[in-house]
């Protein structure tokens, strides 16, 4: 999980649409806290949300894909500044993501066929 943090909640309300306009879904893919009193807020990422990102940067449609690729290549910037173990977790989560579309659309045109 990672969270992206400002006092600002009009960061968090912009990042929040940005995330709805990916194709990722509030409470399965991200969490959203809105900030109160001063104290900072944040939209926590899940793990399933960044494998469903990197789903949608493949698969997705072409606004989907854009978004999600620039959001997928921030996420594993971020993650190799945070050292190899959390960056190879996060590889291993868009990977897994990219192969959970194609083996799902592989799927679809067999049982269409």
């Amino acid at each position: 999980m990672v969270k992206l943090g400002s006092p600002n909640p009009d960061g968090i309300a912009r990042e929040t649409q940005r995330f709805r306009d990916m194709g990722l879904e509030e409470g399965k893919h991200f969490t959203v806290k809105m900030p109160k009193g001063g104290k900072k807020g944040y939209v926590s990422i899940l793990r399933e949300g960044l494998e469903h990102a990197a789903r949608l940067s493949v698969y997705g449609t072409e606004g989907q894909r854009d978004l999600a690729a620039r959001f997928v290549e921030y996420m594993l910037q971020r993650a190799e500044k945070e050292g190899d173990a959390v960056y190879e977790k996060a590889k291993e989560s868009v990977k897994e993501g990219k192969e959970r579309g194609f083996l799902t659309l592989r799927a679809l045109r067999w049982r269409s066929r």
